[in-house]
Formats: structure tokens, sequence, C-alpha cells
């Protein structure tokens, strides 16, 4: 027990163990390779586990099984007054994709609000069903239906109107009920600085009214439904669009900022799901403030170390 001791003495006064978790987090933001977050996640367990042993040689097995607890005891009673301060289930969050770049970041720490306005653009709508996951489009005089949007639908096919929407996307639009999602391109930017034109939806239409894509409008934390695509992901943090009103409920028109399309028109025909509108019952919460990096300890204890698609570009202007 006492060589146990001494080394962790040794690394302790050296600084061995934060030196490890500050050398494997800034190799990882540099390299983003999987190796260094893995790392990571291994150094903060390490400094746990150190202080888990020592303090178990030291005053005995009863002593820290005791600060243990009142240690668990202590953050839930920090986590479960947030939850009744904050109005929210979950009061703190950690942002583990890109969808959100280039203001808010994977790795990024949130803060929640519940049971706060939303502010966003309002309308009102007799028939919230109407605003569904099928796209209504017009070629030619042709009305057709299609799963998501003509986006989704053209991504892998080479059809006539497929490959005039990828020349001029400006041209289309898609209905989604009384809502116009019109397309046009948008400059993405990659790590490089380099920059290319892509398509994206430019803004939404409601009764001959132009709603812009404006990023000062709320960010939002939600559960997906049980059967929409994003289900698969977990809960979902991206900016409120739309605010819709209907004798239904509330509801929210959502879009990631670094995302081409609306939640709403994304669509997988591997798992044969699409997304729904979000209704007020599904929000977890606004975000109300944001600290950077510290979200990385979640991603590296709970094995979320390989970057998702996306990460190497994002939306600069739409």
């Amino acid at each position: 027990m006492k060589k146990i001791l001494k080394k962790i003495d040794v690394i302790e006064k050296y600084y061995l163990h934060y030196i490890l978790l500050i050398i494997s987090f800034l190799l990882y933001l540099l390299t983003r390779h999987v190796i260094f977050a893995v790392l990571g996640g291994s150094s903060i367990l390490l400094i746990v586990g150190m202080d888990i042993v020592k303090g178990t040689i030291k005053k005995g097995m009863k002593n820290e099984i005791k600060e243990i607890v009142i240690a668990i005891v202590l953050a839930l009673s920090i986590w479960f007054g947030l939850v009744f301060l904050l109005g929210t289930s979950i009061p703190i969050n950690a942002i583990v994709s890109c969808s959100m770049l280039p203001d808010y970041e994977r790795g990024d720490l949130i803060i929640l609000k519940g049971e706060q306005e939303i502010n966003a653009p309002s309308i009102y709508v007799e028939n919230i069903n109407d605003i569904n996951n099928t796209a209504i489009i017009e070629i030619e005089g042709n009305t057709y239906g299609l799963n998501g949007s003509i986006f989704v639908y053209c991504l892998d096919k080479n059809t006539d109107f497929c490959t005039d929407f990828k020349i001029y996307p400006e041209k289309y639009y898609e209905m989604h009920g009384p809502l116009k999602f019109n397309y046009g391109t948008c400059k993405r930017e990659y790590q490089d600085k380099s920059n290319i034109n892509t398509i994206c939806v430019k803004n939404i239409e409601f009764k001959e009214k132009i709603y812009e894509l404006n990023k000062t409008n709320d960010i939002m934390v939600y559960e997906p439904k049980k059967e929409d695509l994003f289900a698969l992901t977990g809960d979902i943090i991206h900016r409120v669009y739309l605010k819709i009103n209907s004798p239904q409920g509330e509801y929210y028109l959502i879009k990631g900022d670094n995302n081409a399309i609306f939640d709403l028109q994304m669509h997988s025909s591997t798992y044969q799901r699409g997304n729904s509108l979000v209704s007020k019952q599904q929000s977890k919460g606004i975000v109300i403030l944001r600290i950077p990096y510290v979200g990385y300890a979640k991603l590296f204890l709970f094995g979320m170390w390989v970057e998702p698609q996306g990460c190497e570009s994002f939306i600069v202007e739409y």
C-alpha cells in the first residue's frame, strides 16, 4: 500500500495526471485523432481513480465510501437545484455534433432554461397536420410528393430535374402544407479557408410573406418523437426559425445552422424515416449560456471520440 501511495504522491507532485489530460486534449483539438480522445478520457478516469485509491489507503474504505456518497448526493442536489431553478429536466448538456457550426461547436457545454417564450417569428395555421415530412413539388405542370425534400431525393439521383436542380437550385421550391421552402445557394467554408457554393434552403414563405433565416433566434434542445429519424441520435440542439401556432398547439420549425435543410425536410431511405414538426411538449429548453470545450469531458467519457460527418466545413453565408 505504501508503494502505491508513494507512486501516487510522485504523480501528484509533478502534476503528471493533469499534464497528460491537458496534452491529450490539446493534441485532440489539433488532430481530431481518436487515440487522443481515448487518452483524454483515460486521464479523467485516472484522476478520479487516484483520488479514490489515495483516500482508501489513508482514511480507510468505509470513510472513502462515505465521501463518495456525500459527493454523489451533493452532485445530485446541485443537479436537481438547477432543474428547479431553470425549469427544465436537463439544465446542462453538451453539443456532440457539428450541425450548429460555426457559432456553437462540438464539445461546448450549454446551459438551458425551460418554460420561456421562444424568440422567433410566429405564424398561425388551421391544421398543423398539413405541415409534414412530405414535400410537394411541381415540375412541368405535374405534381409530385417526395419523402423529406427535393434536396434529399436528389442527393444520389441524376434524373433530368435533379440535374437541373443541382445546377439551378434557385428555380426550385417545395411545399409542406402552407409553408413554401425556397432553394438557392449558400457559401460553405472549409478548414483550409477555401469555400464553395452549395445548395441550401434560402428562406421560408407563408402567405406571400418571406421569413429569412435569422441566426438571432433562440436555440432549442428537443427530444425527437420515437418514430422520427433524429430519435436514432438522441436530443437535438438546433435553432428555431419559425414558431407555428395552431388549434392543436404550438410547434416549431427548426434547423441546424450548419445544415442545408430543415429538420422537417430530412429523410433516410435506409431507415425509412423522416422528421415531424417539433411540438412544445418535446422542448427541453432554450440555450442561455455556452461554455466552450468543457463538454468534451462527456464526449471522452462516453466514447464519442470520432467526429461525425459535417465537421470539416460550415455555412458562412445564406
